[in-house]
């Protein structure tokens, strides 16, 4: 009985010291950038919380947040001038910019369906909003500053993300420009 217990022990403490050591590197993960040994632990993680987002509205905050997070890599491996990262950095906003505009259409279509109600879908939307002007913001000035340096490359390609973002936020201001006209017409507002 002693030996099992031993064997038990030994066991719990090597679990314990990989969640420790394991939570350890996603906790550290979430400050690296693209380009870092740690970075694709942080894809993993979020990955991970993916998963268990429940309700399509916290799924568009949760891109959201991540584009934000994306963005301020961006503006991170600017400062520190390396021109492999920001590019890999412009991919990574690439990336999250279209998993934020499925999530989107995903909401759209659910709340078409009657799954989600319209002051939720506005709401959430607003928030999308407000957070891709900032984006675009933020983007701007990493862009300035890269042709500042005569980065002519990461400037054209940071300004293409730009472009992809307002071009989103067009889609979705007339999306809702639309079926607010057409509910005001529906209810006799004129």
């Amino acid at each position: 009985m002693g030996k099992n217990i031993k064997i038990i022990l030994a066991v719990g403490m090597i679990v314990f010291i990989l969640l420790v050591t394991g939570g350890g590197a996603v906790y550290a993960s979430n400050a690296s950038v693209p380009g870092d040994l740690l970075f694709p632990i942080d894809i993993a993680a979020e990955n991970v919380r993916r998963r268990f987002i429940k309700g399509t509205a916290r799924s568009v905050e949760y891109e959201v947040d991540i584009m934000y997070e994306r963005v301020s890599e961006l503006e991170e491996v600017e400062e520190e001038g390396d021109s492999d990262s920001i590019g890999k950095s412009i991919e990574e906003v690439d990336k999250q910019q279209e998993r934020v505009q499925e999530e989107v259409q995903h909401m759209e279509q659910e709340c078409s369906e009657g799954k989600i109600d319209e002051a939720v879908l506005n709401r959430v939307m607003e928030r999308v909003r407000l957070q891709t002007e900032e984006h675009v913001s933020k983007m701007e000035e990493v862009s300035n500053k890269q042709m500042e340096k005569g980065n002519d490359q990461a400037a054209q390609a940071i300004e293409e993300a730009i472009q992809k973002q307002e071009e989103m936020r067009q889609q979705w201001e007339e999306k809702f420009q639309d079926k607010g006209s057409s509910q005001g017409q529906g209810r006799g507002v004129q």
